[in-house]
């Protein structure tokens, strides 16, 4: 979803910066949930919960995911932001 909002950024051009700033936002947000998600995981069910191969590539996989929609819309802002 936030990187169909860079899609419409960058389709949008000089107009697009609105939904630029927002899924930027929104891929912000992602970001410290996923990070929150993990900590909370790791602490609650002990570390063992994340030890695992699969358990430890998951989380990586989606912090990656996650830093990649902040720097595509990252991007995408500042594109928008002169034409």
């Amino acid at each position: 979803m936030v990187l169909l909002f860079a899609l419409t950024a960058f389709v949008r051009g000089n107009r697009g910066r609105s939904v630029a700033r927002f899924g930027a936002a929104l891929a912000w947000l992602r970001l410290g949930l996923v990070a929150s998600a993990v900590w909370i995981i790791a602490a609650s069910l002990g570390p063992s919960a994340i030890a695992g191969t699969l358990e430890t590539s998951g989380a990586v996989a989606a912090v990656i995911d996650a830093l990649a929609a902040v720097f595509v819309t990252g991007v995408a802002v500042r594109r928008t932001r002169h034409g």
